[in-house]
């Protein structure tokens, strides 16, 4: 293998750097060295194409060593010049990292601030939120704007560790496909998520609703837990259960309400109340359930 001074000092470069940094590095590579045309578009096809922050590395790595030694000098001297303007945010970027619904929160408000079109074709949201975070002078020059935007998701979050209450995952999945029809989703400008998880989706969507406009967040909340209830209600009717019973409406409407209130299923709700009759009533000595 090919070795220089030049070649070495830029190997031990990129060595001491963090994953995190092959966004800005891989920009500078294709402005400095490549020199193509439309370096953002060449960046976000390779972001597009590496799978993870140490392939791209490897790839210039690679590159280096077809280069002369003053071209890789220049680029040395880039990448020293790029670091030493990057002005680290008061917050840990490797919690940041993994923290899928504010990397989703943040790339949403920092897309919309730069109105750079090219940044939607980055698929993954990590490498979208770095290569901003990095390459654009609004934000590696600016540490307090990514302070600010830090500080709006934790009072979201605070408020709202999860924007619903149900534990099925089926609700997940139905309102992820469900509020993409709603007239108040379409609109504001939310960022989606590519995500297969729908819960993180589902609250993804609603920490930007939350920020941008608390009133449409809880209209389209209770919408959306509205709709839920009544999908439920029309499936249940739909398979006739033994030991059915007909209600009157307002046995039925207190059953509801009690549903919502104890976030369970009518079903449950009939199943607690007639077992805690039963023990007050028929049997107060064991507790037992013998039917």
């Amino acid at each position: 293998m090919r070795r220089t001074p030049a070649l070495d000092q830029t190997k031990s470069f990129l060595s001491r750097c963090r994953d995190i940094d092959a966004v800005w590095i891989l920009n500078i590579f294709n402005e400095e060295i490549k020199q193509y045309e439309d370096v953002r578009r060449t960046d976000v096809d390779m972001l597009n194409r590496l799978d993870k922050f140490s392939d791209i590395k490897k790839e210039i790595m690679a590159e280096l060593c077809h280069l002369h030694d003053r071209d890789i000098e220049h680029f040395l001297y880039c990448l020293e010049e790029h670091q030493a303007h990057i002005s680290m945010p008061k917050i840990d970027l490797k919690n940041i990292e993994n923290n899928k619904r504010f990397i989703l929160f943040a790339n949403n408000i920092m897309q919309n601030n730069l109105r750079s079109r090219i940044l939607e074709n980055i698929s993954n949201p990590v490498y979208k939120f770095f290569y901003m975070l990095f390459t654009y002078k609004e934000y590696f020059d600016r540490p307090r704007s990514l302070e600010e935007i830090y500080k709006r998701f934790s009072n979201v979050y605070m408020k709202f560790n999860s924007h619903f209450n149900f534990n099925e995952n089926d609700f997940y999945t139905w309102a992820n496909s469900h509020i993409y029809k709603s007239d108040e989703y379409k609109r504001l400008r939310v960022t989606l998520s590519n995500s297969t998880n729908p819960e993180i989706n589902i609250n993804s969507i609603f920490d930007q609703l939350y920020d941008q406009d608390n009133n449409i967040h809880y209209a389209l909340r209770k919408k959306i837990s509205n709709a839920w209830y009544q999908k439920r209600h029309r499936d249940d009717k739909k398979v006739k259960k033994p030991g059915f019973y007909a209600l009157t409406v307002k046995a039925k409407e207190a059953l509801a309400s009690l549903a919502r209130k104890k976030n369970l299923s009518e079903d449950k709700v009939l199943d607690e109340l007639i077992n805690q009759a039963y023990v007050k009533e028929c049997n107060p000595l064991t507790g037992e359930f013998p039917y």
